[in-house]
């Protein structure tokens, strides 16, 4: 029973920290910086209001910053972040990400921002959820915990479960029917300092450092949005939801090398054909695509065209 009381305790502490920092942390305003950018790209011209889903909301900043965007409705499992949720006028719902309390294709983007990984979370059945009520051709942002080998006091006491590796979580995406538009490693810059510190936490940290960092990140989310980094703390996954034929998506790796050798014959046809890939512009084009390949050679059409791509997606 002390045992319980314990990990309830600290699980009320991390919820209060995170709504004393969230709204000035480094890592939280580059992250939710970032989330409100990927939402903007995916709604120009939206006729209809837009549905949003917050799953697994925490204290519910980032589901106040998303309102201006379209109508949303924010879940969460903590009675502790629900409150903390009510405080910021948020008037989020108990609910397990495992068995979503929605109707099937409800809404047009799903947001899980540091949830999946989670203990107490079927990452699987989870994801199925998320796939079930976005609407048809709908979009979920994902942004997990990455690299197991980085575990870390922070870890357990938020209570992860597990760390993806880039393969793993692109697998579960297109095993559940998604089609993935982007997955990068992100937060890079503070790969070294979670190496060598093992401890990022939601602490309050120096001003001049939080400012130093809010800068930097800022800078890497501008990048982000070119490039696939090759490492860093977390990940971030763009998926749609193509159809309501999960069968139809085959998991990434199926006939990767026949895709590798198509995208490389239309990469070579673009460059001789088109007179703007010569030069310089020949080099960014090819590491611009090069870097755009998130696992098993698929790459992101909604951030940035890649040959390898075509055979990605079908008709609109």
């Amino acid at each position: 029973m002390g045992k319980i009381v314990s990990i309830e305790k600290v699980r009320v502490s991390e919820y209060e920290k995170l709504f004393e920092n969230e709204s000035t942390h480094f890592y939280y305003v580059a992250l939710h910086n970032l989330v409100i950018s990927v939402v903007k790209s995916l709604i120009p011209g939206h006729k209809t209001p837009v549905t949003i889903l917050d799953a697994g909301c925490g204290t519910g900043l980032l589901s106040k910053k998303l309102k201006q965007y379209g109508r949303v409705t924010s879940v969460d499992i903590s009675s502790e972040a629900i409150k903390f949720c009510q405080q910021r006028g948020i008037n989020a719902i108990k609910a397990s990400i495992n068995k979503l309390p929605f109707k099937a294709s409800s809404f047009n983007i799903v947001t899980s921002i540091d949830v999946l990984y989670h203990k107490g979370v079927n990452d699987k059945l989870a994801i199925k959820e998320f796939y079930r009520v976005i609407q048809p051709k709908g979009f979920l942002i994902l942004r997990v915990a990455a690299n197991n080998w980085l575990f870390s006091e922070h870890d357990q006491k938020v209570h992860t479960r597990h760390r993806y590796s880039k393969s793993e979580i692109g697998e579960k995406l297109e095993r559940a029917g998604f089609r993935v538009a982007k997955l990068s490693f992100m937060n890079f810059s503070l790969l070294p300092a979670a190496i060598l510190f093992k401890n990022l936490s939601l602490n309050k940290v120096n001003p001049f450092i939080n400012f130093i960092f809010k800068y930097i990140l800022a800078v890497e989310n501008k990048v982000l949005r070119h490039i696939n980094f090759p490492q860093g703390v977390g990940l971030l996954a763009v998926a749609q939801k193509y159809d309501s034929h999960p069968q139809k998506n085959p998991p990434c790796g199926e006939f990767f090398w026949l895709r590798r050798i198509v995208s490389q014959v239309l990469f070579m046809a673009i460059i001789n054909l088109c007179p703007q890939a010569s030069g310089l512009g020949k080099a960014t084009f090819y590491l611009r695509r090069q870097a755009n390949a998130p696992f098993g050679g698929c790459s992101g059409e909604v951030f940035l065209f890649s040959p390898s791509f075509l055979d990605r997606l079908g008709p609109r």
